[in-house]
């Protein structure tokens, strides 16, 4: 038995005629969002396999062959394993001379697939693989890049810290020459240093974030921000 394995958006069969209509037929990349999928198998039955059942898997496999999870509908990973079974019935004015071509289906709505790898979807009758096709789901875009000067104002020597926060981040950083603020107690020794911060704006934000709660008596914003995270204030007595 021979078979082979068709991608599309959209299939129905008509059991009247044996045969399925396809939409959107011979894809090979989607994604990265959900998609629905048609996954449409022909077999080519020998005369001597018409009119008995014919169990069907249709699985879809990582490149490390391993079946596909993907959550189901009561949040417990569910494998992507379809089985099923084909008859083909013999046919009007048939002579037994020629095989047979029989069509198992599925529709899959708004799949949603790890972006970035490849995926196999393959067919097994009788144990044994007949067909398989492969299909890649596009990588996710990369956030748009933006620039947002920061003001950072505190010990010199945590100005570093900063900017190695905003590099672990992916974002690009170029510093200006520090200038003295003069004051009192124990802001004498501060230091104001503007950074210009280029990469994705969760990035930049993430970092700053993650600075203002490690370093207490810094003070940084974003340009844009109105103003920087202070602590709350206590409720009148």
């Amino acid at each position: 038995m021979r078979a082979a394995i068709v991608l599309g958006d959209f299939a129905e069969a008509d059991s009247a005629s044996g045969k399925v209509h396809i939409l959107g037929a011979g894809w090979s990349m989607t994604g990265p969002g959900p998609s629905t999928q048609a996954v449409v198998a022909f077999l080519q039955v020998p005369p001597e396999r018409v009119g008995e059942p014919i169990p069907v898997i249709l699985r879809l496999l990582d490149r490390a062959h391993r079946v596909v999870e993907v959550p189901g509908s009561l949040g417990a990973p569910q494998r992507l394993e379809i089985t099923g079974q084909v008859v083909i019935r013999e046919p009007e004015g048939w002579d037994h001379s020629t095989e047979l071509e029989a069509v198992f289906s599925v529709n899959l709505l708004m799949l949603l697939l790890p972006p970035g790898h490849s995926y196999t979807w393959s067919i097994e009758v009788d144990g044994k693989e007949l067909a398989n096709t492969e299909f890649q789901v596009r990588s996710s875009p990369p956030p748009p890049e933006v620039t947002r000067t920061i003001t950072y104002r505190g010990d010199p020597a945590r100005a570093s810290q900063l900017a190695q926060m905003l590099e672990e981040e992916g974002v690009d950083v170029e510093r200006t020459r520090p200038t003295e603020e003069q004051g009192l107690g124990a802001d004498a020794a501060q230091v104001v240093i503007q950074m210009v911060a280029t990469g994705g704006v969760l990035g930049i934000t993430a970092a700053v974030n993650k600075f203002r709660a490690r370093v207490k008596h810094a003070k940084v914003t974003i340009e844009g921000e109105d103003e920087e995270p202070g602590p709350e204030a206590e409720p009148p007595e």
